[in-house]
């Protein structure tokens, strides 16, 4: 005989959820969802036209080297040199930690072994 299933707190939340999204209706919270990301565009765009006071008519400035690999080689060994060893130090670390973890003893190879054997 079976025992009866008891629902998780996950469950009964993911019910409730759904009962409320039948009572609202899913075409409201489309309606909802849009006009929000309208709304957010509109004040992105205001207060970006405010802030550039009339300098978006003009060009930018980008020479031809901008993004070239020698240009970005020149950036990290000068500028962001700092960073870009620190980067490379925590890079280092988590790679031989990575190794590290995953290695297994002896010990574990031979009660693992022990256990499929009984």
């Amino acid at each position: 005989m079976e025992t009866p299933r008891v629902a998780s707190e996950d469950e009964h939340l993911s019910k409730r959820l759904l009962d409320l999204l039948d009572q609202i209706g899913a075409r409201f919270l489309v309606i909802w969802f849009m006009a929000s990301l309208l709304a957010l565009l509109a004040v992105t765009l205001v207060a970006l036209m405010l802030g550039a006071g009339g300098r978006l008519s003009d060009e930018a400035d980008v020479s031809r080297a901008f993004g070239s690999p020698a240009e970005m080689g020149r950036l990290f060994l000068t500028d962001h040199l700092l960073a870009f060893e620190i980067t490379s130090i925590v890079l280092l670390v988590a790679a031989v930690g990575g190794v590290v973890l995953g290695m297994r003893s002896e010990a574990e190879d031979l009660a693992d072994a022990e256990e499929a054997g009984a």
